[in-house]
């Protein structure tokens, strides 16, 4: 149980060998991440700082195509098309 508030499908990427993080649109619409690396424990929810104040309409769909890289797209509140962030 990864605990929290999230009101979409949780979407999880691996970067690296170990790495797994988890992308969600939060309870205030907000995009949060959850991330662990190897055997440590869960890193807590929260929305990344270049992030914060952008509202989604949908789960977010994520990749990763090369190591430490992660590509996401999204439906966005007040915005017509697919967003993506990275």
């Amino acid at each position: 149980d990864l605990g929290g508030v999230i009101t979409s499908a949780p979407a999880p990427v691996s970067w690296g060998g170990s790495r797994i993080d988890v992308f969600a649109r939060g309870g205030n619409g907000e995009v949060v991440q959850r991330s662990r690396d190897g055997n440590n424990p869960w890193s807590a929810w929260g929305t990344p700082g270049e992030l914060r104040g952008m509202i989604l309409r949908s789960a977010p769909s994520c990749t990763s195509a090369a190591p430490n890289t992660i590509n996401c797209v999204t439906l966005r509140e007040g915005y017509g098309g697919v967003t993506q962030f990275w």
